[in-house]
């Protein structure tokens, strides 16, 4: 006879499987090693609970046809609930490890009770084992009933023992905790499922399974944002230890010792500009330091600035071999600190200067509908900027720039140089939150 209040539980349930199932998909937030079998437990709760609703309607009527339908309903119902439970350790497996997958052999051995289980579902309609319908298509339990739960206990037990001694082995509080909530969140359905058992009728074990999985998630989705957390204190670190290691790689004996040795002879030749070079000199070095407390993207303005107190002091040491055009259009936009007076410095220490007559840098800047670029040229000698010196470094802080530059604002940074011809640096920047 039909039960509304039955068949109301299980549409709530099947609402909240699948609610929980499309909030997975699209937000994936799991890792990847145990997201296919929480999915696989969502998918076949929904199923479950589509069957179980079907029995109901059907259970009870008359009919060759509704003998046929109610059959097939009780079978898949039964290969989908010891699916279940299979998946399920499969699950728990993986969770208490970490999201490291197990080896085939264990995949095997867990298997066997999903097997043996199939195996007397499949062969019901001649043995009657697991369920029988009568005359009036009224759904009985088979006389191999309690055999038939063996598969089902297996994986129970298999869990809870798991779950008991990754607890009492667990390496940090972390997996412990992991190991206490496998534990309780398989209290709910087993709970129902023992009330199943005993009283033939009554429906508990998957909408508590429905509720164990939303408390699974949500667990999940917790450790998801604390890792968020970490990953971001991780990069925050790594960002620091980049802008320390661009700023000692511009701040390099050599480029200390020649500035220091033009304002040295401008003080004989030229006292006003030595005080102008000193001046610029302390800027750059101030630009520098700065940098190492400077988190976030600078104006574009800002960073120019700090070049052309750099220019500035190459211009005193090289004279009339090296000449400067700019050509600037857009400034409103930010990049990362210490992003183009490295590429700048390429272009004076390995292009220009490299040429006896000496050349040109020209620094550009232009707009395009969603993005800006800086463009950095030279007419100098040409260089592999990936080619490593005699001190064992790359020109200056170019991996550098380029990771600083796609983790900070999303940019990348092009190079295109030709031996003899010239160098050609750009740095692309997406208009897209670039404020």
């Amino acid at each position: 006879m039909f039960n509304r209040s039955y068949f109301l539980v299980d549409m709530i349930g099947f609402a909240t499987a699948l609610a929980i199932l499309c909030g997975d998909v699209f937000r994936s937030r799991f890792k990847a090693a145990y997201t296919k079998y929480f999915r696989i437990l969502l998918l076949c709760l929904c199923l479950l609970f589509v069957m179980d609703a079907l029995s109901e309607a059907f259970d009870g009527r008359e009919g060759s046809s509704v003998t046929t339908v109610l059959f097939f309903v009780d079978t898949a119902y039964y290969v989908l609930q010891i699916t279940y439970c299979w998946v399920w350790l499969l699950f728990v497996i993986c969770w208490l490890n970490g999201g490291n997958k197990f080896s085939r052999s264990t995949g095997v051995l867990l298997a066997v009770p999903f097997a043996v289980e199939i195996l007397l579902v499949l062969t019901n309609d001649a043995t009657g084992w697991v369920f029988t319908l009568d005359a009036a298509n009224e759904y009985h339990r088979g006389s191999a009933y309690l055999l038939n739960l063996l598969p089902y206990v297996f994986y129970i037990g298999a869990t809870l023992l798991l779950g008991m001694y990754s607890y009492f082995h667990a390496p940090d509080e972390n997996a412990k905790r992991r190991a206490a909530m496998v534990c309780a969140y398989l209290f709910l359905p087993v709970c129902g499922a023992l009330v199943e058992a005993f009283h033939s009728g009554t429906v508990w074990t998957w909408p508590f399974a429905v509720l164990s999985l939303l408390l699974i998630y949500m667990n999940i989705q917790q450790e998801h944002i604390t890792d968020e957390k970490l990953r971001s204190v991780e990069l925050e670190t790594k960002l620091a230890e980049s802008r320390m290691a661009i700023m000692l790689s511009q701040i390099q004996p050599h480029f200390l010792y020649n500035a220091l040795a033009a304002i040295k002879q401008l003080c004989d030749e030229d006292p006003q500009a030595a005080k102008h070079a000193t001046s610029e000199f302390a800027d750059f070095l101030r630009g520098n330091m700065g940098s190492l407390t400077q988190t976030r993207p600078i104006s574009f303005e800002m960073e120019l600035a700090h070049t052309k107190n750099y220019l500035t002091l190459e211009q005193y040491r090289f004279q009339n071999r090296l000449h400067i055009v700019y050509d600037i259009q857009p400034t409103l936009f930010r990049l990362p600190t210490l992003t183009l007076q490295p590429i700048v410095e390429n272009a004076v220490r390995y292009g220009v200067t490299k040429r006896e007559e000496g050349g040109t840098v020209t620094i550009m800047t232009r707009e395009e509908l969603d993005r800006y670029r800086v463009i950095v040229k030279d007419d100098g000698a040409g260089f592999d900027p990936y080619a490593t010196k005699d001190d064992g470094r790359t020109h200056i802080g170019i991996d550098n720039v380029k990771d600083r530059l796609a983790k900070i604002v999303g940019g990348t940074l092009e190079i295109v140089s030709i031996p003899g011809v010239g160098t050609t640096a750009t740095i692309t920047i997406p208009k897209e939150g670039n404020l």
